[in-house]
């Protein structure tokens, strides 16, 4: 027995020599970044560093190894709609199928495990992609899910048998806002009225980890304490699942049994989420409270830690939400308490019933303390060196707390008000919203914004959507002048909607042109077309020595009454008509405009079969290179004198050289 406690006591010291902290900080690194050559610096930086550890060298080189080896999933089409349900959110369900796992929609009535037949097709996941907006479909596929079904009809083949079946099931029989409350607790399932930053980072289940192990401390010893907070998580965990701020909570805990060094803890953890959950690296939910315990493990001064966390909260709301309500972010360590107590309540109303009538009451009172907090918002995107600028500044801090440093915070903070009036750039954005157009054009130094077209749908509010929070994101807070370019739902449909969320000083819907905010040429005045496509608003306008043609839905005989009556007409970006449907973009109209880039606005697998195959080959055979909304996300295209390039939300970027 003494033998045994010697090895594993020379076994704990080996590991503590390794700088685990390091590999873990390393691990995030690599596999955040996809370049082999960005993977191959970031490892011989940190060898470099730890030249002289032989087993920090060694774990080093797997990583990197690891890391150069790593794929995803293959795409493969589940061949079976007979499904087990995996995990459950608030408008789908994933399930498992054929060892991978997917998206259902339409499961209402199912629990945890249950084993499912489901009648529909499958479909590979696509959503719209902006710049800096979320993008569901890769969120997923960092998980490794490809493909959803739409459950027309559903039968349910085997009801599960586990712990967190029968407690979900007992929770939907409970009265509606009650049941959403204790589920949203419990499984981690988000509701509208929760305050998402703290319950996706689970910072309420490691407040109550924090607090129980604080008090078995004090009682008994520490590694008691640590033995039983990891045997207490894990039993949450058996109970109602490790969705994923439990298991971040469990995986910060669990190295505590085996290492005595907090930075060895550290990067243990982040070594054990890399090996079972890699999609948590770059997330929130994981990053967040990350940057909490290297804080407290470099800072050793309370005050400090307050004002470097307070600073923390700051950064990570911007660059994943891009906007801070302050008053929520003052009492944020007063809202993390508050949701650990609904927590606690919730686990005892589990056990006694009766308690849920108060539940309601509890939750209530909280999410009016989080509405009155809710004002008094700020609007920025961090640009890459306002990140750098903060990140250096809190490197700083961190050793050496002055009020000058603090001074440069709030100077950061007032210079992301003021920095879209330093922007030097013409922009054009054509919006992805899906099938439709809706394209915003604003001016050097923030002087205007002209918006062509504002796209409607039936199944999703467009403006509200996806407008408000691109515009909230470039600070833009009335648009100077609308054109519509005809009546088509698809160009003018989100019109009364987009009046409700942003000011509109004009609306042009006549063919003229236009002087303010920036000349622009509208093409065909005369011009009756022989149905609203045929009727639309032709514009034309340059900037910076780059010329663009917007096309609206016109087709083939307009576009040989421009070539008549505009001879030699400078082109650099040609929108083509009717989203590239075969009715425009003849090969003599495109031949004779010589177009440096085409751009299309269209969905991914319309039903129209838009853009149009035989219009694809023209563009091809006219050596045109073109953008799509469908493949590239959001497309902008960004000029000054000196400078033009073309970026897209999917990651593209050309820089736009003379012809």
């Amino acid at each position: 027995m003494a033998i045994r406690s010697l090895t594993k006591s020379k076994m704990i010291s080996y590991f503590d020599t390794i700088d685990l902290l390091g590999c873990g900080i390393a691990a995030i690194l690599l596999f955040y970044f996809s370049n082999p050559w960005q993977k191959m610096i970031v490892a011989i930086v940190f060898l470099w560093f730890r030249r002289r550890q032989l087993g920090t060298i060694i774990l080093l080189s797997l990583l990197f190894i690891l890391s150069c080896f790593y794929t995803q999933q293959s795409i493969a089409v589940p061949s079976t709609t007979m499904l087990e349900i995996d995990s459950i959110a608030p408008a789908y369900v994933i399930a498992k199928a054929d060892d991978q796992k997917v998206i259902v929609y339409g499961l209402d009535d199912v629990s945890y495990d249950d084993v499912v037949f489901v009648e529909g097709d499958w479909e590979q996941i696509h959503s719209t992609h902006n710049f800096f907006q979320f993008s569901f479909d890769e969120y997923l596929a960092r998980r490794d899910i490809y493909f959803s079904i739409n459950a027309e009809n559903s039968y349910i083949l085997k009801q599960g048998s586990s712990w967190r079946s029968h407690l979900y099931r007992y929770l939907q029989s409970l009265p509606q806002q009650e049941g959403a409350i204790a589920r949203s607790m419990l499984f981690g399932i988000p509701t509208e009225d929760n305050n998402y930053f703290i319950q996706a980072c689970g910072l309420h289940l490691a407040t109550l980890a924090y607090t129980l192990h604080r008090w078995m401390k004090k009682r008994f010893s520490i590694s008691f304490a640590d033995k039983g907070i990891c045997l207490f998580l894990f039993a949450m965990g058996c109970v109602w699942g490790f969705f994923d701020s439990l298991f971040r909570v469990f995986c910060f805990r669990l190295p505590c049994l085996i290492f005595k060094k907090e930075g060895n803890r550290i990067g243990a953890s982040i070594l054990l989420i890399l090996l079972l959950r890699h999609y948590l690296l770059n997330e929130i939910t994981f990053l967040l409270p990350f940057c909490f315990r290297l804080m407290y493990y470099f800072a050793n001064k309370k005050g400090r830690n307050k004002l470097l966390g307070f600073s923390i909260l700051i950064f990570f709301q911007l660059c994943y939400f891009h906007e801070i309500y302050w008053l929520q972010t003052i009492f944020f360590s007063c809202f993390r308490k508050l949701y650990c107590v609904l927590y606690v309540f919730v686990v005892i109303a589990v056990c006694f019933p009766p308690l849920f009538s108060l539940l309601f009451v509890l939750f209530s009172g909280i999410d009016i303390l989080f509405s009155w907090t809710k004002t008094w918002v700020y609007h920025y995107v961090p640009s890459i060196l306002w990140i750098i600028c903060w990140l250096i500044f809190l490197w700083f801090w961190l050793h050496r707390y002055t009020w000058e440093l603090l001074l440069c915070i709030f100077f950061l903070l007032g210079y992301s008000t003021i920095e879209p009036y330093l922007d030097p750039f013409f922009e054009v954005h054509i919006f992805d919203v899906g099938q439709g157009d809706c394209t915003l054009i604003t001016l050097p130094h923030h002087q205007g914004t002209i918006m062509i077209d504002i796209a409607g749908s039936m199944y999703k509010n467009i403006p509200q959507d996806i407008i408000q929070p691109i515009l909230q994101d470039l600070q833009i807070r009335s648009i100077d002048l609308l054109i519509i370019t005809h009546e088509d739902f698809d160009h003018s449909g989100g019109l009364e909607e987009l009046k409700k969320i942003v000011k509109v000083d004009k609306i042009q819907t006549i063919k003229e042109d236009i002087a303010q905010p920036m000349k622009i040429y509208t093409l065909l005045k005369d011009h009756e077309g022989k149905d609203e496509n045929a009727d639309s608003i032709i514009t034309w306008f340059g900037q910076d020595d780059l010329y663009y043609l917007f096309m609206g839905d016109a087709g083939i005989v307009e576009e040989m009454k421009l070539l008549e009556l505009y001879d030699q007409l400078p082109v650099h970006f040609l929108k083509l008509g009717h989203h590239g449907s075969d009715t425009s973009s003849s090969l003599e109209f495109l031949h004779d405009m010589k177009p440096q880039y085409a751009l299309i606005s269209v969905e991914k697998n319309n039903r129209y079969g838009h853009p149009s195959p035989d219009v694809l080959k023209r563009l091809k055979d006219e050596e045109i290179p073109y953008f799509s909304t469908a493949e590239n996300g959001g497309i902008c295209i960004r000029s000054t004198k000196l400078l033009k390039y073309i970026t897209t939300a999917t990651g593209d970027f050309v820089i736009i050289k003379d012809r």
